[in-house]
């Protein structure tokens, strides 16, 4: 069996970038403190039929979607927003979000992206308090 070490993506080894435009133009964030970075990118199939045919004849995809949910430590994107000087993640535009193994050749850019979402639950007795977001893109970049 061969050695396929470089072909395994370690979340140590991965980095998280997001690029946020601002009335004082774009002020890029290293992520630090990311707990879970979800990405779903699809099309929608559909197919194709032809009178007195029972199988399809063809399948065609529509329109693509790119969606992303980051969950992180509520004191970064607190700072983070305080710095682009907006009180909800919702409020973020338009941003660039870049996913990148630093070993394994893993690199995704989302263009053009929307936070949809803000949640959080402070609880007693928690030692850390976690922020999910959910985002839209547009497009993938290179």
């Amino acid at each position: 069996m061969g050695q396929y070490q470089q072909l395994i993506i370690n979340s140590a080894t991965c980095s998280i970038v997001l690029t946020v435009p601002t009335a004082l133009g774009q002020i890029t964030f290293p992520l630090q403190t990311v707990e879970t970075f979800d990405f779903n990118d699809k099309s929608s199939g559909e197919l194709i039929y032809a009178i007195g045919q029972a199988d399809p004849i063809g399948n065609q995809s529509n329109e693509n979607a790119y969606d992303l949910k980051i969950t992180l430590q509520l004191g970064e994107i607190s700072v983070l927003l305080q710095v682009c000087g907006f009180t909800s993640a919702i409020q973020i535009r338009g941003a660039q979000i870049a996913v990148a193994a630093l070993l394994g050749g893993f690199a995704k850019s989302y263009q053009f992206c929307n936070c949809n979402s803000d949640s959080s639950s402070i609880k007693a007795k928690d030692k850390q308090t976690l922020v999910s977001t959910d985002w839209m893109a547009i497009g993938l970049g290179v």
